[in-house]
């Protein structure tokens, strides 16, 4: 029996890069690579760079991937998608399934802006893009297996009210199952933490793992609440998911931001990020540390 067709979407991609050569022929080879087609594209130069703005329709199954291989792709400065649904091409006659792309690729091996992104505010519509493709042997971050189309949501509201983003986060997590706290939370945390870094620090230089918490972690999530450094690593005061009636550590959105902060600047092995002290658990303060 024939395989279930995808949902079919239509991305609204906008990327902001330095230099225009042979920029639309490398993005539309990953475009091509994850199954999609490009629809309709239109490129000019602005004071942020050059802006091309494309449209691509593809299945949504590999959309993440997508996402993911452009707004880390070494020439892309600043990223910014909308979704919207499309019906499924028409199955060949016959009954024959649609070819599909599979999805083997490697990613590029350096991250790090070459230079920085000049808007200070959220745009109203701007998702937040997470950071899944590997470098050498980087994990990718958590895929949720919770309504990704609500997740999709949720992520450019939380762009447009950042950094008064955590009531949303709290209720997000009521509705989610307790068993996907972790995966999807972290989903969120990491992608936030990625577009922080693009927003706020993609103009600094590359700075090793004390530094970066230092002079990246520490001053993104103080905009969330109050927070300091001891030796033991990154310490809060007030997080909202503690107290909920769960046990053991539930800061799960955090330690994906600090992963999306850490992370997106380096280009050699990921940090690791472990909360090992929860007020959820007992203690006096939720404690994150961070490992190469």
């Amino acid at each position: 029996m024939n395989e279930p067709y995808s949902r079919y979407v239509e991305l609204q991609i906008r990327v902001v890069a330095d230099q225009k050569e042979s920029l639309l022929f490398e993005l539309g080879q990953i475009v091509m690579a994850c199954g999609f087609s490009l629809v309709r594209q239109r490129m000019a130069e602005s004071n942020e760079g050059v802006s091309l703005n494309f449209a691509v329709r593809g299945p949504e199954t590999s959309m993440l991937e997508l996402e993911d291989r452009i707004a880390t792709h070494r020439r892309v400065r600043s990223y910014e998608s909308m979704m919207h649904e499309v019906a499924a091409p028409a199955p060949p006659r016959g009954g024959a399934p649609m070819p599909r792309v599979a999805p083997q690729y490697t990613p590029a091996p350096s991250y790090a802006p070459p230079a920085a992104y000049p808007a200070p505010q959220a745009p109203q519509e701007m998702p937040l893009n997470g950071r899944a493709a590997e470098f050498g042997n980087r994990m990718a971050a958590p895929r949720p297996s919770y309504d990704r189309s609500r997740l999709e949501i949720l992520l450019p509201k939380l762009a447009a009210d950042y950094p008064q983003i955590l009531p949303r986060l709290v209720l997000l997590e009521q509705e989610i199952p307790p068993a996907e706290h972790d995966s999807v939370l972290r989903y969120v945390g990491n992608r936030v933490g990625t577009w922080v870094y693009k927003r706020d620090f993609a103009l600094g230089a590359r700075l090793g793992l004390h530094d970066a918490v230092r002079h990246i972690a520490l001053p993104a999530v103080r905009q969330l609440l109050p927070a300091d450094i001891e030796d033991d690593g990154l310490r809060l005061k007030a997080s909202p998911f503690c107290g909920n009636g769960q046990h053991g550590r539930t800061c799960h959105f955090f330690s994906g931001f600090f992963e999306g902060l850490i992370n997106t600047s380096r280009a050699d092995a990921p940090a690791r990020v472990e909360e090992t002290h929860c007020r959820n658990s007992g203690a006096s303060y939720c404690v994150f540390t961070f490992s190469e």
